[in-house]
């Protein structure tokens, strides 16, 4: 998380750089130029992250599966007939 923000502060560093650079110059367009690149990378970053999601496996799929699991062991248990005891001794 502090990452993050260390990179925002970063680009919004080199973003007042270019515009003092520019100031007597093309500034608007250069500013405009940064933007768009803001967005492409941010819009590139937020595929990859969305292929990224796509291929990993549901959330806590394997808690859900031994959960189910667990679930039809206790049912088996219950649903089955119980056993008279037997007795071995005579007597």
């Amino acid at each position: 998380m502090l990452a993050a923000v260390l990179v925002l502060a970063a680009l919004m560093t080199v973003s007042v750089w270019v515009a003092a650079v520019f100031w007597d110059g093309p500034r608007g367009w250069v500013l405009g130029l940064l933007a768009l690149a803001y967005l492409a990378s941010a819009a590139a970053l937020l595929l990859a992250l969305q292929r990224s999601v796509q291929r990993s496996p549901p959330l806590l799929s394997l808690t859900r599966d031994e959960l189910l699991k667990d679930l039809d062991a206790l049912r088996g248990r219950v649903s089955a007939p119980e056993e008279a005891p037997t007795n071995d001794v005579i007597g």
